[in-house]
C-alpha cells in the first residue's frame, strides 16, 4: 500500500448498522470455494464498493486488493513470488493485525500470493490447512481510517482451489492501537437489536440458486424480513405470518457477491451476510 497515496482515499460511508466496537463476523459452513481463474470480486464489509479479488491473476491462487478500499498484509519482508505479487502473511489465531503509522507499509493491494500455477506453494503453506490472514478495509469517519480484517482460509493446489472458511472485520480510527485480533468473533448488531428472534440459519452459505431462511420469531410485532445487495438495495421482501418460520428464496438471476438478511421490526434489526456465487 503506498503510504502517501493513502491519506487521500475517497470518502465512504460508514454502514449504519456498524458502531466501532462492533465486529462484524461472518462464517461460510463449508466454506466458500474459489476456483483458479475465477476471479471473484467480494465486498467484505458490504457498503457497495469492491473490496478485493479471489484468484485475479492467471494460473494463481491469492488475493487482490482494490486501492482505497482494501489491502492485504505481505510477509515482514516482503518477499515476491515468481510473479511479482507479495507473499501473504500467516498469523497465529490472537496475534494482533493492525494498520497504522508504523505498519500501513505492510499492506499490499496489487496483489499477494499464496500459490502459482505448478511452481508450488508460497514460503509456509500446506494443502487443506486453515490459516489466518490479515488485512484492512479502509472507509471514512471524516478522517483516514481503517476497518481491520481477519480471514480464515485454506488452499487445495490439486484441486486448484482456495477456500474462505470465515471472517471477521472491526471499524476503528486509523490512530487507535486496538487493531483486531486474528479469529476474534462477533456478531452484526445494532443500536437496538431484535431479541425475539433467535435460531438463524441460513442456507446454503454460500448460495448458487436457491436460499433457505429459517428462524424463530416469538415477538408480537411484524417482523419483515428483506435481503439487500452489495449497493443497499432491497432485492427481496418478505411478511413473517402466524408461525411460518421459512422463507424460499429464488436467487437464480441475483448477480454475484455478498448480501444482507436483514429482520426487522419496529424495535430493532437483526442481520446475517450471506454470498452468491456463480
Amino acid at each position: 500500500m503506498n503510504k502517501y497515496l493513502l491519506l487521500f482515499v475517497f470518502l465512504i460511508p460508514v454502514l449504519a448498522l456498524q458502531s466501532q466496537s462492533t465486529i462484524v463476523h461472518t462464517d461460510f459452513g463449508d466454506g466458500l470455494v474459489v476456483q483458479l481463474n475465477e476471479e471473484l470480486a467480494v465486498d467484505m464489509d458490504d457498503n457497495g464498493v469492491i473490496d478485493f479479488y479471489v484468484n485475479k491473476r492467471a494460473n494463481q491462487l491469492g488475493f487482490n486488493g482494490v486501492f482505497s478500499t482494501g489491502c492485504f498484509v505481505g510477509t515482514s519482508d516482503f518477499d515476491f513470488s515468481q510473479f511479482g505479487t507479495a507473499i501473504l502473511r500467516i498469523f497465529e489465531e490472537g496475534e494482533l493485525i493492525e494498520m497504522n503509522s508504523e505498519t500501513y507499509s505492510d499492506y499490499v493491494e496489487d496483489g499477494v500470493s499464496v500459490y502459482g500455477g505448478n511452481e508450488g506453494h508460497a514460503e509456509g503453506w500446506v494443502d487443506n490447512e486453515d490459516y489466518y490472514v490479515g488485512m484492512a478495509l479502509l472507509i471514512s469517519n471524516g478522517s483516514t481510517s481503517t476497518k481491520n480484517a481477519w480471514m480464515k482460509i485454506s488452499i487445495d493446489s490439486e484441486a486448484e482451489t482456495l477456500t474462505i472458511k470465515e471472517w471477521a472485520y472491526k471499524p476503528i480510527s486509523f490512530t487507535d492501537e486496538t487493531g483486531i485480533l486474528a479469529g476474534s468473533r462477533g456478531s452484526l448488531t445494532s443500536i437496538d437489536q431484535l431479541v425475539d428472534i433467535n435460531e438463524i440459519l441460513v442456507s446454503p452459505n454460500p448460495i448458487v440458486d436457491r436460499m433457505n431462511i429459517n428462524y424463530n420469531y416469538t415477538g408480537e410485532e411484524e417482523l419483515t424480513i428483506g435481503v439487500y445487495n452489495a449497493a443497499g438495495v432491497e432485492v427481496f421482501q418478505h411478511k413473517h405470518r402466524n408461525n411460518n418460520n421459512r422463507v424460499e428464496v429464488d436467487t437464480e438471476v441475483w448477480a454475484a457477491g455478498s448480501y444482507i438478511v436483514r429482520f426487522q421490526t419496529s424495535s430493532g434489526v437483526k442481520a446475517k451476510q450471506v454470498m452468491i456465487v456463480r
